[in-house]
C-alpha cells in the first residue's frame, strides 16, 4: 500500500509489546478448563464487550476469580455506566448452572470455545484493537504458520464478479494460501467455493452463532467447509441469530486473520468500507480489483487504487506479496465428469451453456427442488456449473 495509509499508533505499540494490557500477546500458555468455562460465562453477558471483559480480568486476575465479585464490583471494573446494567449481570449469575451445562454441552455440537489467553488462539489476532477476547469455532482455525488472504466484496456482484472470485479462491487455495471471508452471498461466497473446488480448507466468519448457517442457501458450502478441514468461527454464541449490528464488527476479525485483504467489487459507501478501515487500521496490504468506470460495483474498489491500494490483476499479486510459489500445473485441481454419481450425471445432462431455472432442472431430471438445489450445489462446488441468477444454472467451462 502506498504510505498514506499508516498503520495506526494503537497496532504499532502492540506489536512492538508496548500500550495497554489487552494489546500485548497474551497466548503463550495452556489454560485450564475452570478459568475456560468461567470467561465463557462473562462471554454470555448482555452488554458485554471485548474491551469489559478484559477490564475485568485485569481487575480480578482471572475470570475464575471474577466469579467472586458482587454485581456492583463487576460494574466497576468492566466499565459499565448504566445503572440498569446490572440486571443483565444479575441474571446471568442466576441461570450459571445452566450457562456452565450449556458450556459443558458445545462439545456435542461440535463447538470449540476459545480464549485469548491460551495457545490455541489465533496468533493474527491477538495484536489487532478490540481483538475477540474469545472464539467460538466449528472445525478449525486458520493455521499461524500458513499463509492466509481474506476475500470480500459485494453481495449483489456481477457474474464477471462471481467468476473471478471463484477463480482466485481457487487459485490462491491450490497455492495453500488459507482463504478468509465472510460466507455472505456474493463474492465471499464465490471465493470459498473456489477455494472448495481446489480441495483446500477455507475459514468463514460469521455475524451468527457457528451453528447456524447464514444465509441458509450456502449450507452445502457450509458443510464442505467443515468437510475439508476449514472452519466456522464467530465472536458470538451459539444459536445467536445473524442481527445486522453484528457484522460491522465481525469484519475486524476477516482483516485479522488475512495477511492482506482483497476487495473484488464494491460499491461506494459499502460495507466493504468498514473492512478496508480495519485492515488499515491493522496494518495490512490491501488490494482491490480495478472496475469499469461507469459501473457502481467498481466505483469502490477503483477509488481504493487512487488512494493507494494495490492493484489486483491475477492471484500471481497475491502470491508474490505473501512470497508463495504459484502451484504446478500438476498439483492444480481438474474437473473430472467422469466420477460423478448416477443423479450428478443426470443434472449434469440436463444443463448445458444456456441458464435454466432450478425448477426447469428438476422437472427434468425428475427429482424434487430439494433434491436437485442439493446436487446442483454439489456440481458447483466441482467447478462444472455456476449459479447465474434468481436460482438459475448453467454450464461452464474449465477455464477458471
Amino acid at each position: 500500500m502506498n504510505k498514506v495509509w499508516k498503520v495506526s499508533q494503537a497496532d504499532d505499540r502492540a506489536q512492538k509489546g508496548e500500550g495497554p494490557e489487552d494489546m500485548k500477546f497474551t497466548g503463550a500458555h495452556d489454560l485450564g478448563d475452570e478459568e475456560r468455562r468461567a470467561q465463557y460465562f462473562f462471554h454470555l453477558i448482555k452488554g458485554m464487550t471485548p474491551k469489559r471483559m478484559e477490564r475485568i480480568r485485569a481487575f480480578s486476575g482471572s475470570f475464575k476469580a471474577a466469579l467472586g465479585l458482587s454485581s456492583k464490583e463487576i460494574m466497576r471494573a468492566g466499565g459499565f455506566r448504566e445503572e440498569g446494567e446490572r440486571i443483565y449481570i444479575e441474571k446471568a449469575f442466576s441461570y450459571m448452572e445452566k450457562i456452565f451445562e450449556d458450556y459443558e454441552g458445545l462439545s456435542e455440537s461440535g463447538i470449540r470455545y476459545v480464549s485469548a489467553y491460551e495457545k490455541a488462539y489465533p496468533g493474527r489476532l491477538l495484536s489487532i484493537p478490540q481483538r475477540p477476547v474469545g472464539l467460538f469455532v466449528k472445525g478449525d482455525l486458520p493455521k499461524d504458520e500458513l499463509p492466509s488472504a481474506a476475500v470480500i466484496g459485494a453481495r449483489a456482484c456481477s457474474e464477471y464478479g462471481k467468476d473471478v472470485a471463484h477463480m482466485f479462491g481457487e487459485k490462491l487455495a491450490s497455492a495453500e494460501v488459507q482463504v478468509i471471508s465472510g460466507m455472505a452471498a456474493g463474492i465471499d461466497s464465490h471465493a470459498q467455493r473456489g477455494a472448495v473446488k481446489a480441495g483446500k480448507p477455507t475459514f468463514s466468519v460469521l455475524g451468527c452463532g457457528v451453528n447456524i448457517c447464514y444465509p441458509k442457501e450456502n449450507y452445502y458450502l457450509y458443510r464442505r467447509i467443515l468437510d475439508l478441514g476449514g472452519g466456522i468461527i464467530s465472536e458470538y454464541p451459539p444459536d445467536c441469530p445473524p442481527y445486522a449490528k453484528h457484522f460491522p464488527m465481525r469484519n475486524r476479525i476477516i482483516a485479522g486473520l488475512g495477511d492482506c485483504l482483497m476487495v473484488l467489487e464494491a460499491r461506494e459507501r459499502s460495507g466493504t468500507s468498514i473492512t478496508v478501515d480495519f485492515a488499515l487500521e491493522q496494518g495490512k496490504e490491501v488490494f482491490a480489483l480495478p472496475g469499469r468506470i461507469t459501473d457502481p460495483l467498481g466505483k469502490a474498489c477503483n477509488e481504493l487504487i487512487k488512494s493507494g491500494a494495490a492493484v489486483l490483476t491475477e492471484p500471481r499479486d497475491v502470491l508474490d506479496f505473501l512470497k508463495v510459489s504459484p502451484p504446478s500445473k500438476k498439483s492444480e485441481t481438474t474437473n473430472n465428469k467422469g466420477s460423478l454419481a448416477k443423479n450428478e450425471k443426470t443434472v449434469y445432462a440436463v444443463l448445458d451453456s444456456e441458464e435454466k431455472h432450478v425448477e426447469e432442472i428438476a422437472c427434468a431430471a425428475g427429482l424434487s427442488i430439494a433434491s436437485a438445489m442439493e446436487i446442483l450445489l454439489g456440481l458447483e462446488m466441482k467447478g462444472l456449473i455456476r449459479e447465474t441468477q434468481g436460482a438459475c444454472y448453467m454450464r461452464i467451462g474449465d477455464t477458471l
